[in-house]
């Protein structure tokens, strides 16, 4: 059983009609509840509304309830979500290593984690890592008042994780994508005490650090074309649980079982022949371009031009070289 797996049994056992309670809020989505975009499973303020139905003396105007309602609700929304999809993504070692590995520019191109292959994906570590996590949970929501979107991420390192919604907008850096001056007046608009938002900020470049795994590894599940496969399904590709429509209106079911997606195998391997084969006199050496961001620029050369950024990763120069010399090594061992 997977850790994901462990969690969303105790959630559920925890809120034993969640599923019901999910299918409620996505049927009274634009109708009780306000609608959102089809690429949001649940807008953060229905999660709230379920939250609020299993503790109802809650006080959405008390302060101290507030806070208890969205870390409840971010939790409930990072498993819960994850349950429509149940998909575990494992990167190959030599290519989590070359993420890692690749700088993060100052800004990051957000937009691209509006491609997420599914509602929610979990990512699992090869092995638990410094700050203790063993993986990730991320989601997208939206915000109704503003149309602002965000990614909410979770690492994942048992009980007591914290969700860290990252707004999606361009231009920004990561630091002004975890808190920005917009935060600072939700806080005030709840009821802050006063001097909670500058103490806010103490933390934020430990987030930072925090958030930088996740980020490496999310960009490349969200990149044009991410090398993802499945060694039981191989003609099969992540996609989104779909709704049926049913006796009582549309309803969403939950997949029985979890999937796990092996990222970058065919990469991964090429990088180790490459580092396995080495240089041969007379020969042009394969070599690995590490993997880098590319900064580039669009847009009419005679109107307004914006710069962006693109993951490249890690590629094999001259990989038809490998192909000769292990053709050459297999002829000698006959």
């Amino acid at each position: 059983m997977s850790r994901p797996d462990d969690q969303l049994r105790a959630l559920m056992q925890t809120y034993p009609d969640l599923g019901k309670d999910i299918n409620r809020a996505y049927q009274e989505k634009g109708k009780r509840l306000p609608d959102w975009p089809d690429d949001v499973l649940l807008q953060h303020w229905a999660w709230m509304d379920i939250v609020h139905k299993y503790y109802p003396d809650y006080d959405l105007y008390d302060f101290d309830d507030h806070q208890k309602m969205i870390t409840l609700a971010m939790s409930m929304q990072a498993v819960g979500t994850w349950r429509y999809s149940r998909d575990i993504y494992c990167f190959e070692s030599e290519v989590y290593e070359a993420l890692l590995s690749t700088e993060l520019p100052n800004t990051i191109p957000l937009k691209v984690f509006r491609r997420l292959p599914s509602w929610s994906v979990y990512v699992s570590y090869p092995q638990q890592v410094a700050d203790g996590s063993y993986g990730f949970y991320a989601n997208l929501d939206y915000e109704l008042g503003t149309g602002a979107w965000e990614l909410l991420l979770t690492p994942d390192i048992g009980k007591g994780s914290i969700s860290f919604p990252l707004e999606l907008a361009e231009g920004i850096s990561l630091k002004d994508a975890i808190y920005s001056k917009e935060h600072e007046e939700k806080l005030k608009d709840i009821g802050a005490p006063e001097g909670l938002a500058a103490t806010a900020t103490t933390y934020i470049d430990a987030a930072v650090d925090l958030l930088k795994t996740p980020l490496s590894l999310l960009l490349y599940l969200c990149s044009e074309a991410p090398e993802i496969d499945s060694e039981r399904e191989p003609s099969i590709s992540p996609a989104r649980v779909q709704p049926k429509k049913v006796k009582s209106g549309i309803k969403l079911f939950a997949p029985s079982v979890t999937r796990t997606w092996d990222v970058g195998k065919k990469t991964g391997e090429l990088i180790r022949q490459a580092k396995e084969i080495g240089t041969v006199h007379g020969h042009k050496s394969p070599h690995i371009r590490r993997a880098h961001w590319h900064g580039y620029w669009t847009g009419s050369h005679k109107g307004e031009r914006v710069f962006g950024y693109q993951w490249l990763a890690p590629i094999i120069v001259n990989a038809e070289e490998l192909d000769k010399r292990r053709e050459d090594q297999d002829g000698k061992t006959i």
